[in-house]
């Protein structure tokens, strides 16, 4: 076998015979110049390209948010204050009167209890804002707070309460709203406790709970001798419901009062 030796083959004679230099091959591999260049510029543009297409995806997200948090703001500045009962006010009154009391304070409600049939609760009702229809607040609920935009859930939130009465023998009530006033939850126990009439009753222990959240409790006696235990709780409203733009220092508080 022979090989041409000219200027662009190298040969070498290994054993007497003459074969292509192996050296050729083991030389590393460079890239010319003039297309190290084209490839540089290439990924730079790349590089480029990338960086504006995330720096504008975080800027419109980070706008999408404000935008979203000023119009929840908006609309819980532009609502009236919910007026949430003291509910001592239903000691000693069972399910139909609780109802017949609420209907006769002109207080709308749809009745979750007598929707669904839960037989666990005696009374389940929801105070609604009276721009909203009973019907559509069923709808809401049934979908879940967590399908409406954050505007939207403000302002069913805003103006809302939910008051339940377990069945059995002995008394438990339940409360429980959004609370947009106090900037966290310490703040909410204490100016719950203030406004339902139990700062100057007997109190107990309170701190933060294994769920994480702060509570007090104490204990009433009622003017016909009746002692009941109460307890007021709160943690975040993010804690609750994830709609976008709820104010990160805005509350959900909780108040049972049982025996």
């Amino acid at each position: 076998m022979h090989f041409k030796d000219d200027n662009k083959i190298r040969a070498v004679e290994i054993n007497g015979v003459r074969q292509p230099d192996p050296a050729l091959l083991q030389r590393p591999f460079t890239m010319p110049r003039s297309l190290r260049r084209k490839v540089f510029w290439v990924v730079l543009v790349a590089i480029v390209i990338a960086v504006i297409c995330v720096t504008s995806y975080v800027v419109n997200y980070a706008m999408h948010d404000a935008r979203q948090s000023e119009s929840v703001q908006r609309v819980i500045n532009g609502t009236q204050a919910q007026d949430v009962p003291q509910l001592s006010t239903f000691l000693g009154m069972n399910a139909d009167q609780i109802r017949q009391y609420l209907s006769s304070s002109r207080i709308s409600t749809i009745d979750l209890s007598s929707i669904s049939g839960d037989s666990e609760e005696a009374l389940d009702v929801i105070k609604i804002p009276s721009d909203i229809s009973a019907t559509d607040a069923v709808s809401i609920y049934q979908n879940g707070i967590d399908s409406l935009s954050g505007e939207d859930a403000a302002r069913y939130l805003v103006n809302s309460w939910q008051l339940t009465l377990d069945s059995g023998d002995s008394v438990d009530l339940h409360l429980h709203f959004a609370d947009f006033a106090d900037q966290n939850p310490q703040q909410a126990v204490q100016s719950t406790v203030n406004q339902q009439g139990f700062a100057n009753s007997s109190l107990g222990d309170s701190g933060t709970d294994a769920s994480g959240n702060n509570y007090q409790n104490g204990s009433i006696t009622t003017s016909d001798g009746q002692t009941y235990n109460w307890t007021v709780s709160s943690c975040p409203l993010t804690n609750v419901y994830s709609n976008d733009g709820l104010p990160a220092n805005s509350c959900y508080v909780g108040v049972r009062i049982y025996q």
